[in-house]
C-alpha cells in the first residue's frame, strides 16, 4: 500500500478530528486531502494500522472511540434542527426578494451539538 496513500488518509482523519467526527470508509475517499485514489484502494488501505480506531464502520485515530457515540447523538440533534430549518424554509419561500435558504457547516454535515441554536444566517 502507498505511502502517500496513508499519509492522506492521515491527514484526512486528522482533520475530521479537528471537529470531533469519525468518517466511514466512503466518507474518507470522498473528502481524501491531498492526493486521488479509488475507494476500493483507500478501503484496502483503512486495514491493520495502530493509530487507526474502528468502531460501527467508522474510523478515527487511535484513542478516539468516543467521538462514534457522539457522531450518533449528533446525527440525532441534527435531525431535529433540519426539521425546524425545513420548517422555516416552506415559509420563507414565499418572500420573492429571498433568492436562498441554504444549510451549511456542521448542520449540514449533521455534525450539530445539542445546544448550537441557528438564526437566519447567524449561528449564535
Amino acid at each position: 500500500m502507498p505511502q502517500r496513500l496513508i499519509d492522506a488518509i492521515l491527514r484526512t482523519l486528522s482533520y475530521a478530528d479537528i471537529f470531533s467526527y469519525p468518517l466511514r470508509a466512503d466518507e474518507i475517499y470522498k473528502y481524501l486531502i491531498g492526493i486521488k485514489s479509488s475507494q476500493r484502494a483507500v478501503e484496502k488501505s483503512l486495514k491493520n494500522h495502530n493509530w487507526l480506531g474502528n468502531k460501527d464502520g467508522m474510523f478515527f485515530l487511535n484513542g478516539r472511540k468516543k467521538l462514534v457515540d457522539l457522531r450518533k447523538k449528533r446525527e440525532s440533534w441534527s435531525g431535529t434542527k433540519m426539521e425546524i430549518a425545513g420548517k422555516a424554509a416552506n415559509i420563507l419561500r414565499y418572500i420573492p426578494s429571498i433568492m436562498l435558504v441554504g444549510v451549511t457547516g456542521a448542520l449540514a454535515l449533521q455534525n450539530a451539538d445539542r445546544r448550537q441554536i441557528y438564526y437566519g444566517i447567524f449561528q449564535v
